[in-house]
């Protein structure tokens, strides 16, 4: 099993197990799309864990790999982006816009991991509205960087490995 870790906006690659951690520079829209596109197919990617606007990117390729595991997704970074970023053009806003995989509801199957203290995300307006799986956690406190990362990577880990996931996170 290959697993593909996607990066936030600002992020940088982890070094997590077996996984395959690009650079990724989301500002070049196309050149993301191509690099991600190339990994899976070249790689055969069985898996995809992203966090943030990572996760906007493992949507547009979810036909492509068995189970997406997202980490405070951003689902709508042309919206997202903008009040944080001053260098956000609106060129770039509308390509993302152009972009959106979630027309309505999105039903996939993986984990969805979110803490409602993300001072960024709305995720109770944004993924938990609109993001449908077969394992969702949720934390009540938290931040956008997702305090308990380490604790979501194992059971990812474990779900790929064996097919299910291990507890609750506490």
């Amino acid at each position: 099993m290959k697993t593909l870790y996607l990066h936030g906006y600002l992020g940088k690659p982890i070094n997590h197990e077996d996984w395959i951690s690009p650079k990724l520079d989301y500002n070049d829209v196309p050149a993301t799309l191509g690099q991600i596109n190339d990994i899976i197919v070249e790689e055969k990617i069985d898996d995809i864990v992203a966090k943030s606007i990572g996760c906007y990117f493992a949507l547009l390729f979810y036909s492509k790999v068995d189970e997406l595991h997202l980490i405070n997704p951003c689902i709508r970074p042309y919206e997202i982006l903008p009040k944080y970023y001053d260098w956000i053009t609106q060129d770039y806003v509308d390509t993302l816009r152009s972009l959106d995989p979630i027309k309505d509801k999105f039903s996939y199957t993986g984990s969805l991991f979110v803490e409602l203290g993300d001072e960024k995300i709305d995720h109770v307006e944004t993924s938990l509205a609109k993001l449908k799986c077969d394992n969702i956690l949720i934390n009540a406190g938290g931040n956008h960087r997702y305090t308990k990362t380490a604790q979501a990577f194992e059971k990812i880990n474990h779900r790929i490995k064996y097919g299910y996931a291990i507890g609750e996170i506490e």
